[in-house]
């Protein structure tokens, strides 16, 4: 499928609309966070220690991932099948 042909259709274009908007104020906060950081301290240090713990999370969730939540709650929803089981047996 053609990108241009995927474009087309509302559900991917607002997927995508988002993700970048999420994208961009994830990028702004980064940035305003690392500026308040600098101004109110006036140390390097102190913004490094801050984007530190901000980056840690993420890389811990890297390195060990967990499973997803319907896994772990049990929820009936993960375990139904896809399709339905054919009439015969092998």
């Amino acid at each position: 499928m053609k990108l241009t042909a995927l474009f087309r259709q509302a559900a991917p274009r607002l997927m995508w609309a988002g993700q970048v908007t999420s994208a961009t104020g994830d990028r702004l906060y980064a940035v305003a966070l690392t500026w308040l950081t600098l101004r109110l301290t006036g140390s390097p240090a102190a913004v490094s220690l801050v984007t530190l713990a901000g980056t840690l999370p993420f890389l811990a969730a890297s390195v060990f991932p967990v499973r997803s939540l319907t896994a772990t709650t049990g929820c009936a929803w993960h375990e139904r099948p896809t399709s339905p089981k054919p009439s015969w047996s092998p």
